[in-house]
């Protein structure tokens, strides 16, 4: 059984890997100079691996699905608005609730704040009974 970097018969620690030395090469001066804790620690969290994050509320990412979701809480419930193809669609369905609730004067915990600014909906508003 190997342990540690040398192995417990003291062998290199080349022996064992699972891909060739040489792909190794332009890590292993950043590596030689890390504990073992920082290296570890970045890989058991996902390093990398874990679903983008949005920059506008209400939406967040469905990686598996390779879709953008928006969702709201409302009195401890929360509710999904569906799936888009764009991070910007999504953002989009969220404000649409948010004008929603502007329109209809429903306070929320969470404020009404928008991701975009409420002019750039225009007439469409206003036809949705403001």
């Amino acid at each position: 059984m190997r342990k540690g970097a040398r192995g417990a018969e003291g062998g290199s620690f080349k022996e064992g890997l699972n891909f060739d030395y040489t792909g190794y090469m332009s890590e292993v001066d950043e590596l030689a100079g890390m504990t073992q804790d920082a290296v570890a620690l970045p890989l058991r969290r996902g390093g990398g691996t874990r679903a983008p994050t949005s920059a506008f509320r209400g939406v967040s990412c469905v990686p598996d699905r390779r879709r953008w979701q928006a969702n709201f809480r409302h009195n401890g419930r929360d509710t999904r608005l569906g799936q888009f193809v764009t991070e910007e669609g999504a953002a989009r369905a969220f404000d649409c609730i948010m004008v929603w609730f502007k329109l209809h004067e429903v306070q929320r915990k969470g404020g009404t704040a928008l991701n975009f600014y409420y002019a750039e909906y225009g007439a469409r508003w206003r036809r949705w009974g403001a």
